[in-house]
């Protein structure tokens, strides 16, 4: 098993603005082409039946005309280009961090278009830098690998600023996994809360409340700082939500097959499939479904992924916003695990009005447990209309997004 030394650092950031490594994602994406039952089963997967991503018939007398995709379900698309490295940096780096654990540490995005059903999405994920740190989490040595993914339409007839969808900055840390055993989770709860009865019915009964805006237009002049918006509960986090988590976000890249096609992805990546317990390989993605294994990399239970917490804070803030607002930056903080078992509380308040954009609002966000642990936190920037009910006006992309098409057009 690979530790995290001088060399494996080195050998990583060598990868620094190439394409990212440390995924295998097969020959397609999850999604090939942009689809309304793609979108359904995307949104339905963390708990969100908005009609604006659901209902063709609902969406169709809206602004749009038709269902837009979630936000966040831009993660499913995405064939790869982008400046592949050269043969020696590839080959060198490909197992620089092999064996070593990562968990996702936070995330920057920002959306610049609605998707729309029957399109081909291209997408550039590049390593942007490499943090040699000590861990908080694992106690020992660290690296915090930072990636930059750009995705935009497969059009080259489409400028390419108005072909941008979005943009993502991520970070995962990566500590290996004898230094996060000794560590992990410490802050938590060993054993998962026992629920009952009556509390199960009271987050059934906050179930009841929870409301899509829809169609009825939230107005920039309406909001004030201080405002809160309306609480997302979540859970308790089962198995079976993860399940329906996959089913619309597929494998998230790893590349977790069945059958034959794991046995090929084994014969690639053959450390992230470690023996079961009955001797037979399976993916190292069980951690948050399987306890046992989840113990041996280092957590007190399975846990869920970072990505799951980001769509509930985009389910939180589109469900407040409504149709014809538009989301155009979150970002989230990991700061503890969420286990199997846990319940979840999305917040978020008002923080400022106008300041970024005519019409801009900014909203803090927390997701909180059982235990008024914050698991995740960060914010959004929503543009909301005008008086005259006129959706807002999106900004253009970043310079440095708009370069990063052209040249992968090239």
């Amino acid at each position: 098993m690979t530790a995290i030394n001088d060399d494996s650092v080195a050998q990583l950031r060598r990868r620094i603005g190439f394409t990212a490594t440390s995924q295998l994602t097969g020959k397609y994406p999850f999604n090939l082409v942009s689809t309304t039952d793609g979108f359904r089963h995307f949104a339905n997967g963390y708990g969100d039946d908005n009609p604006l991503w659901c209902d063709p018939l609902y969406a169709a007398s809206g602004s749009y005309g038709r269902c837009i995709a979630p936000p966040t379900f831009i993660a499913t698309m995405g064939q790869p280009v982008g400046p592949p490295p050269p043969d020696d940096v590839r080959r060198d780096s490909a197992g620089a961090l092999a064996g070593v654990q990562a968990f996702q540490g936070g995330g920057k995005w920002e959306f610049h278009r609605p998707l729309t059903e029957g399109h081909r999405v291209l997408t550039a994920n590049v390593v942007s830098e490499v943090e040699d740190k000590t861990s908080s989490f694992g106690g020992g040595r660290s690296v915090i690998v930072h990636h930059r993914q750009v995705w935009w339409l497969d059009d080259p007839d489409i400028p390419a600023a108005d072909a941008a969808l979005a943009t993502y900055r991520t970070w995962y840390i990566n500590t290996d996994r004898s230094s996060s055993r000794r560590s992990g989770g410490e802050n938590q709860r060993a054993e998962a809360h026992s629920w009952s009865k009556e509390e199960i019915a009271a987050i059934d009964a906050e179930y009841a409340t929870q409301q899509t805006r829809g169609g009825l237009p939230r107005a920039a002049g309406d909001v004030a700082v201080g405002d809160t918006i309306d609480t997302l509960v979540k859970g308790p986090l089962t198995v079976t939500d993860l399940i329906s988590f996959h089913i619309g976000w597929g494998w998230s890249g790893q590349g977790t097959f069945s059958s034959r096609l794991s046995w090929k992805h084994r014969r690639a990546r053959p450390h992230l499939w470690p023996r079961d317990p009955n001797g037979v390989p399976d993916t190292s993605q069980r951690g948050h479904w399987d306890a046992s294994f989840a113990g041996k990399v280092g957590t007190a239970r399975a846990y869920d992924y970072g990505f799951l917490r980001t769509c509930w804070f985009a389910h939180t803030v589109t469900s407040w916003m409504g149709d014809d607002a538009w989301l155009w930056k979150l970002e989230d903080r990991i700061d503890s695990f969420n286990y199997v078992g846990d319940a979840t509380w999305v917040r978020g308040s008002v923080a400022e009005v106008g300041e970024s954009e005519p019409g801009s609002v900014g909203i803090t966000l927390t997701a909180s447990n059982q235990d008024d642990l914050v698991t995740a936190s960060g914010g959004a920037t929503v543009l909301l209309p005008g008086a005259d009910g006129q959706p807002p006006k999106r900004p253009a992309p970043p310079a440095d997004v708009v370069d990063v098409i052209e040249q992968c057009r090239t």
